[in-house]
C-alpha cells in the first residue's frame, strides 16, 4: 500500500511518496478511535449530568406531593373523629393504644414470646349450627337480637357524640377540660403542615384554605399558630399586598 506522507524539516514541508506500513495504519486508526472515544465520553457525561439533575428534581417533587397526600389523609381521618367525638369510644381507643405500647415494650425487652400450643375450646368462635341455642333461637330467654342491640347502641352513641368543630370553633388552642386535647392542637398542626407544604409546591389555593381554616379554629388571643404570618407571606408572594392588610 502506497500513500503520501508529509514530514517537516528545517521549517519546510517536503512531500514524498512512501509505502504505508501496517504500523502506520494502526497508529492512525488508534488516533481516530481516541478522538471518537473522547467526544463520546464528553457527550455521555453531559447527557448524564443533565438527566441526573432532572431526575433529582422530579424525585424531590414526587416526595413533596406524597407528603402532601399523607398529611391530607391524616387531616381527614382526624376531622371525622372530631365531627363525631365520643368520649367512651376515645377512652377505649386510648386503652388499646396504651396496651399495645406496653406489649411492644415487653417484647423489646424480653424478646418475642414462644408460640404456645393450640388454645382450648373456651376460645373457639362457633358459627352456624354449632352455635349455642341462646345465640340462634329467639324463643330462648337468653337470646339477644343483634339488630336490636346494634340499634340501641347507635341511639346511645348519637346522644353521646359531639361535633367539636361547631361547639369549640375558635377555641382549639385552649386548655379547658371540655375541649379534647391534644387532638385539637394536633389538627391545627396538621393544617399548618399542609399549608407550608402546599406553599413549597406552589399550590397557593390549597395553602390559603389551610391557613384560613387554621385561623378560624385556633384561639385569636393569643394565636396558637403562625397561620396569619404565613397567609400574609402567601399574599405578598402572589403579588396581592391589599389582601395581606
Amino acid at each position: 500500500i502506497s500513500g503520501s506522507k508529509r514530514s517537516k524539516s528545517g521549517g519546510k514541508t517536503e512531500s514524498s511518496t512512501e509505502a504505508w506500513t501496517a504500523t502506520d495504519h494502526a497508529i492512525r486508526k488508534a488516533k481516530k478511535q481516541r478522538k471518537s472515544d473522547e467526544s463520546k465520553a464528553v457527550e455521555s457525561a453531559r447527557r448524564s449530568a443533565m438527566l441526573t439533575r432532572d431526575s433529582r428534581e422530579k424525585r424531590e417533587e414526587g416526595k413533596l406531593k406524597l407528603h402532601i397526600k399523607l398529611v391530607q389523609r391524616q387531616i381527614e381521618k382526624l376531622r371525622e373523629r372530631l365531627q363525631a367525638w365520643d368520649d367512651q369510644e376515645e377512652k377505649r381507643l386510648e386503652k388499646e393504644r396504651i396496651e399495645k405500647e406496653r406489649k411492644e415494650m415487653e417484647e423489646a425487652e424480653q424478646g418475642p414470646k414462644k408460640r404456645k400450643g393450640r388454645k382450648g375450646p373456651e376460645t373457639w368462635q362457633l358459627k352456624g349450627a354449632a352455635r349455642p341455642a341462646h345465640l340462634v333461637y329467639d324463643f330462648d330467654v337468653r337470646y339477644v337480637d343483634p339488630h336490636m342491640k346494634a340499634h340501641e347502641d347507635a341511639k346511645q352513641k348519637a346522644q353521646r357524640v359531639r361535633n367539636i368543630f361547631s361547639l369549640y370553633k375558635g377555641k382549639f388552642g385552649d386548655e379547658t377540660p371540655e375541649i379534647p386535647q391534644p387532638q385539637c392542637r394536633e389538627f391545627l398542626s396538621l393544617l399548618m403542615q399542609l399549608g407550608n407544604l402546599s406553599l413549597r409546591a406552589n399550590q397557593l389555593k390549597t395553602a390559603r384554605q389551610a391557613f384560613l381554616e387554621c385561623m378560624e379554629l385556633e384561639s385569636s388571643n393569643p394565636p396558637t399558630t403562625p397561620a396569619r404570618c404565613q397567609l400574609m407571606k402567601l399574599y405578598l408572594e402572589a403579588n396581592r399586598p391589599e389582601s395581606a392588610r
